[in-house]
């Protein structure tokens, strides 16, 4: 979309092909999509047209996506975890479980150290240390937010 910061915008389709895309982070040049069972990276990013092509796979529901520095994470909702991802600014991202027991993540956000997970069944938001890492380390942080889906921080 054109037009931020003006209260107009006009968007278009810049990728197709994909199943659900639920989740998008950009980092350089591209853009990484959660999309159910996988994350595509799609380049491009800044110019308005995306080509995209499955980055990672095997996730049962791949949701949000953040990405901090050389690391993506994805949560997936469906399993309770959060994956940190090796790869980013590549076409191929390499994910291990970082982070486990969070009910139902669904965004994600980092800032720094710290990843902030929502979790859209219990309303919850998660504060996880580590970020910048492969391991993180969660706790709730604050609550009473019915289905709460995304998160941002700045």
């Amino acid at each position: 979309c054109t037009g931020a910061g003006t209260g107009t915008l006009t968007c278009a389709v810049a990728a197709s092909g994909l199943g659900n895309p639920t989740g998008i982070a950009v980092s350089g040049s591209y853009a990484y999509v959660a999309d159910g069972g996988t994350v595509s990276a799609c380049t491009g990013a800044g110019t308005g047209t995306l080509t995209c092509a499955v980055a990672a796979s095997g996730f049962p529901s791949a949701q949000g996506i953040a990405v901090s520095g050389s690391y993506a994470y994805v949560t997936d909702n469906s399993v309770g975890t959060v994956s940190a991802c090796t790869g980013v600014g590549t076409g191929t991202l390499t994910c291990t479980q970082a982070a486990s027991g969070l009910g139902n993540p669904v965004g994600i956000a980092v800032s720094g150290s710290y990843a902030y997970v929502t979790d859209n069944v219990a309303g919850t938001v998660s504060v996880c240390t580590g970020a910048g890492t492969g391991t993180l380390t969660c706790a709730v942080a604050a609550s009473g937010f019915p289905s709460v889906q995304g998160i941002a921080v700045s």
